[in-house]
């Protein structure tokens, strides 16, 4: 028995893990399309970073960061990082960390 809710609450962390991965993204885009900016039609090597809040209120501002047309994955990343974090100095009050959403 202790197996299937151990199972259970995996399951249910994932789920809760998930939406949250979809809300940010969400967030993401809509923050680019306020600065007119399609992440979408971007091209390959591509790299999106928001500053996830330290606790899970809603704010109207987020800090993001994104790159694209890079000569790999791993620099697009690190410029999307770069950019939240420029971002989040100059436009965030709250606590928060920049991670890779996309």
């Amino acid at each position: 028995m202790p197996f299937f809710i151990k199972l259970l609450l995996i399951f249910l962390l994932n789920k809760i893990l998930f939406s949250n991965q979809i809300n940010y993204t969400r967030i993401f885009e809509e923050t680019m399309l306020n600065y007119d900016i399609k992440f979408d039609e971007m091209r390959n090597y591509k790299s999106g970073a928001i500053c996830i809040p330290d606790n899970n209120d809603v704010y109207d501002k987020y800090a993001i960061g994104f790159s694209y047309n890079m000569y790999n994955k791993s620099d697009a990343n690190k410029v999307a990082l770069s950019g939240c974090r420029e971002m989040k100095k100059k436009l965030i009050s709250y606590e928060c960390k920049c991670e890779i959403i996309l």
